[in-house]
């Protein structure tokens, strides 16, 4: 037998293993935090946000299910197996693009709406995922109908992609590394300002400037969390790409997908819930999104000193 193909063959039972155990997963989350999502689509007023967490929460749902059905199809049509891909890779497209677009407006509101941060941004993700959609529709080097005799399945698999992979992990790569950056410099810039507000010469350690910042940190917290584990991921994929047979290449490409879409989701829901609970003491804040974006100002808030605000505008807020 040639052995390369017994390689794709190896390689194929490893990924049905991935694909159910994640869709097993996925489900479990879901049924876990069901109560959670209820409340906040229920309860949220960000139209658009609702729209963006429905997209990143329910794809995996359609994506995982086509993995499942594409990897244990028992026919011998390849365009057939490439019509069920191509509708998987749909998916797996909108769910990138749906949870580094809630990520992203995070990043954003930290930065107060600076309009260049938001260019900045708005280029980087372009770029990004607009080489991602590019790759996932590259054509397959092949697309065999797997029947070999020693391996007692049957099946669609694609032939190596590996090279274009490779493009897809290093843009990512450098995108979460733009945005660990900007976390990095608003939460030092912040604590410079705060220091210098107060007259200090020492800046005051992070996480120690009592609830008025609480909101803020938090959320650099949780991104900082976020892209450390996005990066993480992207790096073990492209790792598996340069070491590992062109039959692993999209090995942990759907996990990182997924795991993605769980942190957003969470981080997001966590945020909003701590929103609402807020007291009267932690309420020196402003909507991080400005009039034309009103429809954002539940995702999170940044704090800012009461001598700005007015005593009527502060004690209105709920």
């Amino acid at each position: 037998m040639d052995n390369s193909l017994l390689i794709f063959a190896e390689s194929y039972q490893v990924l049905n293993y991935v694909y159910v155990s994640l869709a097993t997963f996925w489900v479990w989350d879901c049924l876990i935090t069901l109560d959670e999502e209820i409340a906040f689509l229920r309860n949220s007023k960000a139209q658009i946000i609702k729209i963006l967490y429905v997209l990143t929460r329910l794809s995996p749902f359609v994506m995982l299910g086509l993995h499942v059905y594409f990897d244990f199809y028992e026919g011998d049509t390849p365009d057939y197996c490439l019509l069920i891909d191509t509708v998987a890779s749909v998916f797996s497209l909108i769910i990138i693009f749906a949870s580094d677009a809630l990520f992203l407006l995070r990043v954003y509101a930290l930065w107060g709406n600076n309009k260049w941060i938001l260019a900045f941004l708005s280029i980087s993700f372009v770029l990004a995922v607009g080489g991602t959609y590019a790759v996932g529709f590259v054509p397959s080097t092949n697309m065999p109908f797997l029947d070999i005799k020693i391996y007692p399945v049957t099946g669609c698999f694609y032939g190596s992609q590996g090279n274009y992979y490779i493009v897809m992990f290093v843009s990512f790569i450098l995108l979460e590394i733009e945005i660990m950056v900007l976390t990095l410099l608003r939460a030092y810039l912040n604590r410079r300002q705060e220091a210098l507000s107060k007259d200090l010469v020492k800046a005051i350690p992070f996480g120690s400037s009592g609830p008025k910042h609480n909101m803020q940190d938090l959320l650099i917290t949780r991104n900082l969390l976020y892209v450390f584990v996005s990066l993480s991921l992207t790096i073990a994929n492209l790792v598996t790409c340069v070491v590992l047979p062109d039959a692993y290449s999209g090995l942990l490409e759907d996990p990182q997908f997924v795991l993605n879409v769980v942190l957003a989701t969470r981080m997001h829901r966590s945020l909003w819930a701590a929103s609402e609970k807020r007291t009267m003491a932690d309420c020196t804040y402003t909507d991080f999104i400005n009039a034309e974006m009103e429809a954002l100002d539940n995702i999170v808030f940044i704090t800012e000193s009461t001598s700005d605000r007015p005593s009527s505008s502060a004690s209105g807020q709920p």
